[in-house]
């Protein structure tokens, strides 16, 4: 007796009734010649199992043309070919060879509703994912302490528009002199961009030393990056 992979035995035992009931040897030859080329891209790992693909190696290999398959007379073979599709989960429509890694899953789904669904969390992961790269594009632009004046080695130094500060020579420490508030707008898009929560729904994580972090475990941000905004808000 012929060994079935488990996998297989649905789709083996149609194949058997149909090879019983043929009326004609050519036609038990045909169903049999059909078993061989569904292990054979089986075996080539081959996910297309669609009436037009599984037609064409048929007729190459000396079996009926895809469109004999197609008619009524075809019932049997159609029978074989579906039952065979759905045990080893291949498409049973036609896959295109451009097509995404996503759309070859999604055409062998037949039910429309759960089809609709998988599309709407791929398509939510894709926004995370955008959501996810602006956000650390906003990071690596984050200039900390850009917009603080630094004091000039001569003359004064300027604070906002009109106060003139004198400028203390390089061995007297400066003045304290307050730095400028926080608006905040400003203080809400920081505080909010180092939220650990929200950090992870895009992959990120905050090291003990104060470095964000990819999944990957690769350094995003140098160390104590968190530490110095948390320092700003202070201000």
């Amino acid at each position: 007796m012929r060994k079935v992979d488990p996998v297989l035995e649905p789709a083996y035992g149609i194949y058997q009734e149909k090879v019983k009931s043929a009326a004609r040897e050519s036609a038990r030859h045909n169903l049999e010649l059909l078993w061989e080329i569904l292990e054979e891209m089986r075996r080539e790992k081959k996910i297309d199992y669609s009436i037009a693909k599984v037609g064409e190696r048929l007729k190459a290999a000396g079996g009926p043309t895809t469109q004999h398959i197609r008619n009524k007379q075809g019932e049997s073979y159609r029978d074989i070919i579906i039952a065979f599709a759905d045990c080893v989960g291949g498409a049973r429509r036609f896959v295109s060879k451009d097509s995404s890694p996503l759309e070859q899953l999604l055409v062998s789904i037949d039910d429309l509703g759960v089809r609709a669904q998988i599309r709407i969390h791929f398509d939510d992961a894709r926004k995370l994912k955008v959501a996810n790269d602006n956000l650390r594009s906003a990071f690596k632009n984050l200039q900390l302490g850009s917009s603080i004046p630094q004091p000039p080695q001569t003359g004064g130094a300027v604070l906002g528009n009109t106060d003139i500060l004198p400028t203390a020579p390089p061995s007297t420490p400066l003045p304290s002199t307050p730095l400028p508030r926080l608006s905040p707008r400003f203080r809400r898009a920081l505080e909010t961009g180092i939220t650990p929560s929200r950090l992870a729904e895009r992959g990120m994580s905050v090291a003990d030393d104060g470095s964000v972090l990819t999944a990957e475990g690769d350094i995003l941000f140098p160390p104590a990056f968190i530490l110095a905004i948390q320092e700003v808000l202070k201000w």
